[in-house]
């Protein structure tokens, strides 16, 4: 299929691909940002090609109509798609936002899903060179940053290549069911990374580039980083010799109650259940309020910690018990990071409980996704490592 098939470059890629004997279905709405009359004179120019009688089926229709474009593809049952139709025109675009997030996004985005549900054919999708905006660089090259776009049509376009990268995905789900593989599928790529925000009983933040982790928020025992169900978490050290002057408690009696009364238990003073703590804050609890904020504040710390040492962010992960069930705390976690590039779809959050999905808003450059932990998959696939590398 080739969309925006009546334009200039779409009438010629229709043209060339029947001179080398593909079928082609051409897809155009003829709206009149060009010349109707012009393009319907394309239109007959491609019918005019030795075998497009045979070979050729023109359909005027809109790509944001995702009933025509899922029907288009049960149909015709696509091996490639050439998507050159779009909302173009940069200035035009500042009038007019509206329309060209709704042509580029929601028409991409319907035509990415029917592929996705018929077969997974080859995808183009043309861009453009505004897409790079602000850059010093000229002329522009491809290894610059496509991340500056300075009107809402390059904007468009450059959301619309992200909502392709499945691939980011793809290999985040890999790392948490095949474990780290570094030299794997990495030739020629960028390296793939990751913050996994495992909130649960026992809660931490670990940056994971290509599948290794560079370091989690956890020290030499999990009783550093997150205030965990009953554990302390990140401590001024200064504070044990002080209770133990204070308060006249032993070094063994401190030790038990950062091990076993603190945390968000010792926070909330309603219990080390984010359920019941929530209930609670709901209430108007202050302590149980606090211990919520303390817990989005530091992962919130970690995150951004791990952001800086990767260099950047492609996925940011949710998993256990706490991360994969409560969409108020995924909120929170990650308000206000729209400039960093990472967008929350509030529907999509909300919805999700328990189980894998991505959550991250159209145009988010770092996807958020969901994935269930599976702490026994990990314990047997170490003890089989290390069984065969003891054989």
């Amino acid at each position: 299929m080739v969309t925006g098939a009546a334009g200039f470059i779409g009438s010629h890629t229709a043209v060339a691909l029947l001179a080398r004997g593909d079928r082609v279905v051409g897809l155009d709405n003829m709206n009149d940002y060009y010349d109707p009359a012009r393009k319907r004179s394309n239109v007959e120019e491609i019918r005019a090609t030795p075998g497009a009688a045979e070979r050729f089926t023109f359909v005027e229709g809109d790509i944001r109509n995702r009933e025509l474009v899922a029907g288009l593809f049960a149909q015709h049952g696509f091996t490639a798609i050439a998507h050159l139709a779009a909302m173009a025109g940069v200035r035009v675009s500042v009038e007019d936002p509206w329309l060209y997030y709704d042509v580029n996004l929601t028409g991409t985005l319907n035509l990415l899903d029917a592929a996705r549900l018929h077969g997974k054919p080859n995808f183009v999708l043309a861009s453009t060179s505004s897409a790079y905006g602000n850059t010093t660089q000229v002329p522009f090259i491809e290894t610059d940053s496509a991340d500056r776009p300075l009107a809402p049509y390059p904007a468009s376009k450059r959301s619309a290549e992200l909502l392709g990268r499945d691939d980011v995905a793809e290999r985040v789900r890999r790392l948490y069911q095949a474990g780290p593989d570094p030299l794997a599928d990495n030739a020629g790529r960028k390296a793939l990374r990751v913050i996994s925000c495992h909130l649960g009983g026992s809660s931490s933040v670990t940056g994971i580039r290509d599948g290794v982790a560079i370091g989690t928020s956890m020290g030499l025992s999990p009783q550093s980083g997150l205030p965990q169900n009953n554990r302390v978490g990140d401590l001024d050290s200064a504070a044990i010799p002080f209770v133990v002057k204070t308060l006249g408690l032993s070094l063994s009696e401190v030790e038990r109650q950062m091990t076993k009364e603190s945390g968000l238990l010792g926070l909330s003073g309603v219990g080390n259940d984010l359920r019941d703590i929530l209930a609670a804050a709901g209430q108007g609890n202050a302590r149980a309020r606090l211990a919520i904020d303390v817990l989005v504040h530091s992962t919130r710390h970690w995150i951004g910690a791990f952001l800086l040492e990767l260099g950047g962010c492609d996925a940011l992960v949710f998993t256990a018990g706490i991360g994969e069930n409560n969409p108020d705390l995924r909120a929170a976690i990650c308000a206000g990071l729209t400039d960093l590039g990472l967008g929350l779809d509030s529907a999509k959050n909300n919805a999700l409980r328990g189980e894998e999905g991505e959550i991250s808003a159209v145009g988010s450059r770092t996807r958020v996704l969901v994935i269930p932990a599976n702490e026994e998959l990990v314990v047997a696939r170490e003890t089989r490592r290390c069984v065969a590398a003891q054989n």
